[in-house]
């Protein structure tokens, strides 16, 4: 099982811009069934995606709130953490992690920040688990590093 995670496109407009704030309490964790057909270039807002897990058996629906958010930076390096998301008690099957911001900013009612595929090796692949505290664990480099990436081109 290989996992991948990938941003939407309008996600950096929206930290450019300051709708959305890398370190705000209002970063929630959802949990998609292999159903939803993700979209990075076309799905912008919460209102786009389908296919949530249903409520119960150690979810909620609009997920889990990201905690101890924090951005650093080391040299040329900057760095995006938070702690570990645990559903405690999860029996579900699902695919796909989504954060976004739960909150209208700038008129954007809760937009799309990444999107987590907890198996990519096929897309028919799920997750299931039964009453299992399941962890997203971040890297211990963060959740994601950037800094300055260019070349002279002469």
């Amino acid at each position: 099982m290989a996992i991948s995670i990938n941003f939407y496109n309008e996600a950096g407009v929206y930290t450019k811009t300051g709708i959305v704030s890398l370190t705000n309490v209002n970063l929630k964790l959802a949990l998609l069934t292999k159903d939803y057909v993700p979209d990075l270039d076309g799905h912008a807002v919460w209102a786009d995606v389908s296919n949530e897990v249903a409520d119960g058996n150690g979810y909620n629906t609009g997920g889990k709130a990201l905690t101890t958010l924090s951005v650093t930076r080391i040299g040329s390096v900057v760095t995006w953490k938070a702690d570990d998301v645990v559903f405690l008690n999860l029996s579900k099957t699902f695919k796909y992690g989504l954060l976004y911001l739960d909150e209208t900013v700038s008129a954007i009612v809760k937009p799309l920040v990444l999107l987590i595929d907890c198996d990519d090796t096929d897309p028919a692949n799920d997750v299931t688990v039964a009453n299992t505290n399941y962890a997203f664990e971040w890297h211990t480099d963060g959740i994601w590093e950037f800094g300055p990436v260019a070349e002279i081109c002469i």
